[in-house]
């Protein structure tokens, strides 16, 4: 490993030491994401004017209107063509939440349902979840399995205690590979690409793949890494509705 990646990787594993709770990521990520991504609480709205809270949105900050809630809320109102997608954090995973979760997932999805271009028939949000840890009585093979019954799996499960939980679906499938293949052969993101390929390889009759746990500071580091490879391969819905937009909230 060079030198520059000896240096990125021990400053960003030491800015990630004091994040050992799931709840403690969104002020890193607020302070953190490339200025061209930003995560804030909001409320999620649709051409037809079809609304969704996630907890928080993944969007585009150069180019979305400034709409903030009313005070002293600290929320945005984000056009869903200004969305790349949502984050949830969850102290534990179980029954209750994990139901919670999958049905808060396909309330977000209907809003881009009559969102997208045509030409954008297979668009999907990124929906990411950063978890402490799962219920003692829900191992990680049982929420693989459940997640393997839904349509649009979420693309990220960080069970921070546990290990990670990837999606393999094609957009996260060709995001890894063409990690692995940049040209700096020595970048800690190609290596943690190149392990995560090693491990779908061995498991591709599955539909997700897991890295070991870890201690959770480096599992949050390892999150982030991945997240920032998503944003940066996410469309957005091409339609502009910024003018329609003010209409609605004027």
């Amino acid at each position: 490993m060079s030198d520059f990646n000896q240096l990125f990787e021990a400053t960003a594993l030491n800015l990630f030491e004091q994040y050992q709770s799931a709840k403690d990521v969104s002020e890193f990520l607020q302070q953190n994401l490339p200025l061209k991504f930003a995560i804030s609480k909001g409320v999620l709205v649709n051409r037809k004017k079809a609304v969704s809270s996630p907890q928080y949105l993944f969007y585009n900050p150069l180019d979305c209107p400034n709409l903030p809630i009313s005070p002293p809320s600290n929320a945005k109102i984000i056009p869903a063509n200004y969305a790349y997608g949502s984050l949830s954090f969850f102290k534990e995973l179980n029954q209750a939440s994990l139901h919670q979760a999958l049905e808060k997932k396909e309330e977000i999805a209907t809003i881009f349902d009559d969102q997208v271009a045509d030409n954008q028939v297979d668009f999907n949000l990124l929906n990411i979840w950063i978890v402490d840890d799962l219920a003692n009585f829900l191992s990680i093979n049982d929420l693989e399995d459940r997640l393997l019954a839904e349509t649009h799996p979420p693309d990220l499960v960080a069970i921070i205690n546990k290990g990670l939980l990837i999606t393999l679906n094609d957009h996260t499938i060709q995001k890894i590979f063409a990690l692995s293949e940049k040209e700096n052969s020595q970048s800690f993101d190609k290596k943690i690409a190149e392990d995560l390929i090693g491990i779908a390889q061995k498991t591709m009759q599955r539909k997700y793949f897991k890295m070991a746990a870890s201690a959770p500071y480096k599992n949050f580091f390892y999150t982030y890494i991945l997240l920032l490879e998503l944003l940066k391969a996410q469309p957005l819905p091409n339609d502009d509705l910024s003018a329609e937009m003010v209409a609605i909230w004027s």
